[in-house]
């Protein structure tokens, strides 16, 4: 899989908990609008490999206390699951956007 497309699934869940279809939707967005591909099973296995990394983290959310619980990555309860980086995660997607600042396409998907 393509660096920009491993980080671009980091970056759709650095701003807020976000379920694995709006994952999908948005990672996918921005892949066709460079003629990259991606699938929502390659995302799957991508955010496994985050939460391993320590970049991320797997969450049940609930409307009463505890609001968020963390719970171990599972591809058959994937759409249950909400998804949120750590602060290490969050770090690197701050350093991608350094990075990647003075490369337009960057800004102009995220």
């Amino acid at each position: 899989m393509e660096t920009q497309i491993k980080n671009w699934i980091l970056a759709a869940i650095s701003d807020d908990y976000e379920e694995f279809s709006m994952i999908v939707d948005e990672v996918t967005k921005w892949a066709s609008e460079l003629s990259l591909s991606v699938t929502p099973q390659e995302i799957a296995r991508e955010l496994e490999s985050w939460i391993a990394s320590g970049f991320a983290q797997a969450f049940l959310l609930s409307n009463t206390q505890p609001y968020a619980t963390t719970v171990n990555f599972s591809f058959e309860d994937i759409g249950k699951l909400w998804f949120y980086v750590t602060p290490a995660g969050k770090k690197l997607v701050e350093e991608n956007d350094r990075q990647y600042n003075s490369w337009n396409c960057w800004h102009a998907l995220r």
